[in-house]
């Protein structure tokens, strides 16, 4: 190899090797540039689904968010894929509605309507067993028995009112306090009051008032509901 050659090489090698630089240099800042591009948040204005489903790593069911058996609402499931819970939107009358516990277990309920809110609590079978509503006036509970019949009603507006239903849903005792004070009223069977303990009104047969009993007055009616005798 002459001295011409031997330069010739070292100055090719110098150069591969200043270019090899430059460009592995500018591979790293593209590089780098890149991945300070790719945002921590991803921001989307709209996203248009009818579903979307978020799942654990094992791919099991976490919840649902979107149009779920007619109903539009938030689905979350349990770890063995039950519905634990679900807030829903009524389509048909556009009321919220958040139902908690699974289906065939105990659950409750809470809505929300124009004319009041109310919260139930459901037994197994599905059937309400203690509602809890309430009016712009008036607050009321109930409980009912195993066939789904409402045997208690409380009642706080205009006077706290508690009354006792029998399996036909017939009302058969009502205690309160009114106007006039407290008293206690006694249905029958067909839902005719037969007797009134404690202050009462006494009407005639168009429903006017004849004259108002005490606290201490004990009062006994027919099936009609004439006044067969009362005292004092």
């Amino acid at each position: 190899m002459t001295k011409r050659q031997y330069l010739g090489m070292m100055g090719t090698t110098v150069i591969a090797g200043l270019i090899g630089g430059a460009l592995m240099t500018w591979l790293l800042e593209v590089s780098r540039v890149n991945a300070q591009d790719v945002p921590d948040t991803i921001v989307v204005k709209t996203i248009v689904a009818e579903q979307i489903r978020l799942v654990s790593s094992d791919q099991k069911g976490l919840a649902v968010l979107g149009n779920v058996q007619g109903e539009s609402g938030l689905v979350l499931f349990d770890g063995e894929g039950n519905i634990a819970a679900k807030l829903t939107i009524l389509q048909d009358e556009g009321i919220p509605m958040l139902t908690m516990g699974k289906p065939g277990d105990l659950q409750a309920v809470l809505t929300a309507h124009p004319l009041g809110a109310g919260l139930t609590l459901s037994d197994k079978a599905g059937k309400a067993r203690l509602t809890m509503i309430t009016t712009s006036t008036i607050p009321m509970l109930s409980l009912s028995d195993d066939n789904g019949v409402q045997r208690v009603l409380l009642m706080a507006s205009p006077g706290p009112v508690l009354g006792f239903r029998d399996g036909n849903n017939t009302v058969r005792t009502l205690m309160g306090v009114g106007e006039a004070g407290p008293y206690v009223d006694l249905y029958d069977i067909r839902g005719n009051k037969r007797a009134s303990l404690g202050a009462t009104s006494l009407v005639d047969d168009t429903g006017a008032t004849v004259s108002r009993l005490s606290e201490s007055s004990l009062s006994l009616y027919d099936r009609k509901g004439t006044v067969l005798w009362h005292a004092p």
